[in-house]
This record gives C-alpha cells, structure tokens and sequence, in this order.
C-alpha cells in the first residue's frame, strides 16, 4: 500500500517562498566591461560568478547593457579616466526601477515594480581581484598613477612629486622649491617672467639642464 503524500509543513512553505525571494533579490557582484560609451558613461557588462539555480546548475548571467558608471564627481568637479574591455568593477543593484532616473535625473517614479533587478545595475570602478590588483601600491600618500607606475603624481605631506615616464620628474615642497630629478630639463616656449632681482626675463627658447649652477645651493625658489 502506498504511502499518502506528506502535506509540508507551515514552517517548510515559509522557507521555501523565502528562498525563492532571495534568488531573485540581488545586491552586489563583482563584473567585467565589456564595452563602455564615452558619451553617457554608460557600459555593457557581465557578472563574474555563475547563477547557482534551483537544481544545483550554475548558469552565466546573461550581460546587462546601459548600467551607469560611477566616477567621482561632486561641486562641478569631475575626475574622468580611460575604462577599458576588461577592467573589473562592483555592480550594485538598486532597491527599484532606475529608467526614469537614468534618462531625466531628478525625483522620479519608478517605471515599474521591479526590485533589486540584474537590470538596474550601476557599475563602480575600482574593484580589482587578486589577479588584478595594483602594483607597487604606495600606502603613504595620495597616488594618480597610470597601472604600470611609469607616470603619477604623489601627494604627501608638504610635497607634490610628479614622476613621467619614470624620468623621475619634479618634485614641488611647501616651501616654495622645486627639485629637479634625473637630469629634466625646463625649457620656456615662450613669453617672459617678472622677477624681484632682474625684472621682465625673456623666455622663448630658454633652457635650463638639470644640476646645480654656480654658487647656487641646488634648490631653485620660485
């Protein structure tokens, strides 16, 4: 004789609704650029861990296109850079529908009522996996740096050194001089400059070698 079929319990019901809700409530995940438009600064993406489904199959997440990306910006100052095929970034996933948001800013109704959707992504740059993680990392100032180190600008206390193409550069010190490294050059273009010891100096094609000059201290003051 067969055994009558078990009627789940309450507590089992509950479970399973709320399981089910979670898989379709999303939050953040780390995803790759495939494409990115300069103009709305908006990219085509596609997340970097697999859909894990009902029974037990992982599945790709199909890529998500439109996603705003974030870039710091505030008090109508913007710092912009180069995202490229490949950069790895955050997707976050908003509470609802950002459509109307995206296309008029402001205050807006949700366009519909989806929540937490792969849809309404918005991409933050920055994220990097162990594979991808930054170079000769400096942890005692403020670095804008290209990824191979060759050209930055390091903010310290009292100083701002400014190295391109691993000349070495300048460095500028709170204290009004300028250090000259690994044999610079300045050379003038053009126009002239007003000094409290000769007046009015030419410029135009005026070059100065890296070194000290004679009875000078090595320290040019501005």
């Amino acid at each position: 004789m067969s055994q009558p079929f078990a009627q789940p319990s309450d507590v089992e019901v509950i479970r399973v609704a709320v399981d089910n809700a979670l898989n379709e409530t999303h939050t953040c995940l780390p995803a790759i650029i495939e494409s990115f438009d300069a103009t709305t600064q908006t990219a085509k993406v596609n997340p970097s861990i697999r859909r894990i489904v009902y029974n037990g199959d992982k599945i790709v997440i199909p890529p998500i296109i439109n996603v705003p990306v974030v870039f710091p910006s505030s008090g109508g100052y913007s710092i912009t850079f180069p995202v490229a095929a490949g950069d790895e970034v955050l997707l976050v996933f908003s509470e609802r529908s950002i459509d109307m948001w995206l296309q008029s800013g402001g205050v807006q109704d949700p366009l519909d009522r989806r929540k937490h959707d792969y849809s309404d992504a918005i991409a933050i740059i920055g994220l990097h996996s162990a594979q991808k993680a930054i170079s000769d990392y400096s942890d005692d100032g403020l670095v804008i740096r290209s990824d191979d180190g060759t050209e930055k600008i390091t903010l310290s206390q009292g100083s701002v050194d400014i190295d391109i193409a691993g000349t070495g550069g300048a460095v500028y010190n709170s204290d009004g001089s300028v250090v000259f490294k690994n044999g610079a050059i300045i050379t003038a273009l053009g126009g002239f400059i007003n000094g409290p010891r000769s007046g009015s100096i030419p410029l135009d094609g005026h070059k100065h070698l890296a070194g000290t000059p004679p009875g000078d201290t090595g320290v040019s003051k501005l």
